[in-house]
């Protein structure tokens, strides 16, 4: 957009212009339906581009480096004069260090601007690398504390709809309950969810029209002049815009309603401008002042009505039901319907009861009732609550921290649903690579032979296997899994999250030898605030495939599955980051069936110790298993530290589980699947399939990379 470095906003109307109409581009560009309710955080995650104020601060970013390069010509002196200018290019050269400082050998700004000038005069073309690569880290750090919310959200929710919380965490800004905004039909008795669903349904239903549609016939204001190229946009402008309503309705001016919003005339007239075009102001003769008014809230009609039912009521009669009666006797909205009340409280006296057979109390306190939510269930059913995606992810691992210490709900109280009796017993192997000769699924394909009387089927999600069905970074494969989990399709689960960003290596720190930095710490689990674009695209996929993980073990324990979720064990110095602190593990510990199992690989035929922690969800005879399954009593002596002789990672191979290992946990896996029962209801015949085509017989032995 022309000159948009050179924009100060001086108000805040102006920046929340500018920022509604950016993200209205954005959700333009994800095909976003104009009545999808998304947050802005969504929108700017889902089309991964810089915010409103990011786009903004790049692009007096880089106009900074044009007037560099202009040299003397560049008109300093006026520039020094342009105080609120200067004091946001400081502020935008703040941001890009904190983006940059991580990963940048250029020293703070703030107290070494000279080495940045010469960067910005002489290296132009990495000026504006480097301005990109900061805009690339805001929407990726974005993206990753997105992914971090959505995971304890899910979770949460998860619990909750299962009945195992009853409160979820409150938004920063909660409003008091009597203050939350409730919208309905008391004629339909239905509820919606904003002003704008109902007057829809008033206006469908009941041909209700909005009172100020007949203020103008034309697509400008006629009090202020201002061209809006469409009728909506001016039935918007005269509803928060008092002083134009007011006037207009002070002059007892009228018109004509003509075909508003969503009508195929205005349809017309926004795709000639495509909502491109600012108003315009427009040139006249304006009429004098004149006393001011505004639109009467409640139905008169309705009031008068209220009034007239009292006088007709016989002796005996409830009062509270046959005012209730007649509010709901012909169509009206809660919000008018209560502002009846309200008025209704407002002009009601003593002397107007004591022609009635019943009290001024007694109507007081029957009007007082009906203009409560509550009184009303389908209003009270569907009373709408905050967003959670306005809970922030520090607020969401308090919720659970003190949910760890302090559940809302004794576990053991609630019965676990029946397992499914299916003879399908379907696996889920999470994360499982490229198959191989003595890996966990080898061995339950032949262990499944000893229990014909049911059928074992482990289904490998990687990406590796399916590009789109193993592909967990899709929203639409995480929601179809974490479905058939919670229908009982899938009864087990088995993963191993990556934990490169999580590992203990990533802290020492050879001579000689430049290793992978530290990307998460104690105080930032789920990644620091400045990092390499690299390392930053590590720590979002390690988020995610955690977090689903962890969706997936909260779901099986919902239903009564099985699961296993292995990763390194918690180092337990207070230095070091591990998955076994973070307060969302902490919650699933307290779960019926839960527990945690540590022991060393080394046991089991690996090169080195590596101690390992896994979060088991039932399988009761695990520790049998594993003790049963050890090939020696004795830790190895050898280190998994460094490159090996070809240059890779000595902890490259221990990613892959000893064949010792693998067959303990299918042991026990396949005896504890065949300890339910088996009916004769089946999963649906297309998710056998998908599962049967999940099912790899391409054996590799290679260790390394997957590619």
């Amino acid at each position: 957009m022309y000159g948009f470095e050179s924009w100060t906003f001086e108000t805040q109307q102006c920046r929340d212009q500018l920022h509604a109409g950016i993200i209205k581009l954005y959700k333009k560009l994800i095909c976003c339906s104009h009545s999808a309710h998304m947050s802005d955080e969504e929108v700017l995650v889902a089309t991964d581009l810089p915010s409103p104020t990011e786009l903004l601060r790049g692009c007096r970013l880089r106009y900074f480096g044009t007037l560099h390069n202009c040299g003397r010509d560049a008109q300093w002196g006026l520039l020094a004069q342009d105080a609120t200018w200067i004091a946001m290019i400081e502020d935008d050269f703040k941001w890009l260090w904190q983006q940059l400082h991580h990963s940048t050998s250029l020293p703070d700004p703030t107290t070494h601007y000279p080495a940045w000038q010469d960067l910005i005069s002489h290296h132009g073309g990495y000026w504006k690398k480097l301005i990109k690569r900061g805009l690339a880290h805001a929407c990726l750090q974005r993206a990753n504390r997105a992914v971090a919310k959505q995971l304890h959200q899910r979770v949460a929710q998860t619990l909750h709809a299962h009945g195992w919380i009853h409160d979820l965490p409150l938004p920063a800004k909660h409003l008091p309950e009597s203050a939350m905004q409730t919208f309905g039909c008391l004629h339909c008795q239905t509820s919606h969810a904003s002003k704008a669903g109902e007057s829809a349904h008033m206006f469908k239903r009941h041909g209700f029209q909005a009172s100020a549609r007949g203020l103008f016939d034309g697509t400008s204001c006629p009090h202020c002049f201002r061209e809006y190229h469409t009728r909506a946009k001016v039935l918007a402008h005269l509803r928060p815009s008092h002083q134009c309503r007011q006037h207009l309705i002070g002059r007892k001016f009228t018109c004509q309603h003509m075909p508003g919003t969503g009508s195929t005339t205005d349809v017309a007239l926004h795709s000639q401008t495509d909502g491109a075009i600012p108003f315009l102001q427009g040139q006249g003769p304006r009429l004098p002042e004149g006393p001011l008014d505004d639109f009467v809230a409640h139905d008169i009609a309705k009031l008068e009505a209220l009034f007239l039912c009292l006088i007709d009521l016989q002796d005996g009669a409830d009062v509270f039901e046959t005012l209730r009666s007649e509010l709901q006797s012909s169509p009206v909205s809660w919000t008018v319907g209560r502002a009846t009340l309200a008025a209704f409280l407002d002009t009601f006296t003593q002397q107007d009861a004591d022609c009635l057979t019943v009290t001024f109390a007694q109507v007081t306190e029957a009007i007082k009732s009906l203009m409560e939510p509550e009184t009303w269930p389908f209003l009270k059913r569907c009373t709408p609550v905050e967003s959670l995606q306005s809970i922030s992810l520090e607020a969401w691992e308090d919720w659970f921290a003190d949910h760890a210490v302090e559940p809302q709900h004794a576990w053991e109280q609630i019965p676990a649903l029946p397992r499914a009796l299916s003879r399908y017993k379907i696996v889920l192997h999470a994360y499982a690579g490229r198959r191989c000769r003595g890996d966990i699924e080898w061995f339950m394909d032949a262990l499944a032979i000893q229990y014909p009387g049911c059928v074992i089927m482990t289904a490998s999600v990687d990406i590796v296997i399916d590009s789109v069905m193993g592909d967990i970074s899709r929203t639409a494969t995480r929601d179809y899994w974490l479905h058939h989990i919670t229908c009982g399709h899938v009864v087990a689960f088995i993963a191993g999250p990556p934990c490169n960003t999580w590992s203990r290596a990533r802290n020492l720190q050879l001579d000689g030898a430049v290793g992978p930095r530290l990307v998460r710490t104690v105080d930032a689990p789920w990644g620091l605030p400045s990092l390499r674009l690299g390392e930053l695209r590590q720590v979002l996929i390690g988020s995610l495939l955690l977090g689903f993980a962890f969706e997936c073990m909260a779901a099986l324990a919902t239903c009564s599955g099985s699961g296993l979720l292995e990763h390194p064990k918690d180092p337990e110095q207070p230095d070091l980051v591990s998955i076994w602190r973070l307060p969302i593990l902490q919650v699933l510990l307290t779960f019926p069936r839960m527990r945690l199992l540590s022991f060393a690989q080394g046991l089991f035929g690996a090169p080195s110790p590596k101690p390992t922690s896994f979060l088991v969800l039932g399988l009761d005879t695990l520790e049998t298993d594993l003790h049963s399954g050890r090939l020696t009593p004795h830790l190895p002596t050898g280190a998994s530290i460094g490159k090996d002789h070809t240059g890779n990672y000595k902890t490259a191979p221990l990613k892959e589980y000893p064949p010792a290992l693998c067959r303990a946990v299918a042991v026990c896996m396949c005896k504890d699947l065949a300890s339910t029962e088996c009916g004769t209801q089946d999963p649906p015949a297309d998710f056998i399939t998908q599962c049967k085509a999940l099912v790899d017989d391409q054996f590799d032995g290679y260790i390394g990379h997957d590619g």
